[in-house]
């Protein structure tokens, strides 16, 4: 018979509340950082990508191209998570 001798200590209360408080504090950035590059992205797509990327069509079925093309993105992100 083999019995295994763990070295490790066991981890208290605090350092897992710590690790916790970690983990919650990097999940909130990256949401964060997230919601801006789609915040700068959507106004981007307003503003420039219409008249950049389908100058052959009406300003207003340009701006409606570039805000699907955001929601496109928007949707491929929430999938992928």
């Amino acid at each position: 018979m083999i019995t295994a001798v763990s070295t490790a200590a066991p981890r208290d209360a605090a350092t897992n509340a710590s690790r916790a408080r970690r983990a919650a504090l990097g999940s909130f950035i990256g949401a964060v950082v997230d919601w801006y590059d789609f915040l700068l992205y959507g106004i981007v797509a307003a503003l420039v990508f219409n008249t950049e990327f389908f100058p052959h069509v009406s300003p207003a079925m340009g701006t409606l191209a570039a805000f699907v093309t955001t929601a496109t993105a928007s949707a491929a992100s929430a999938c992928w998570c």
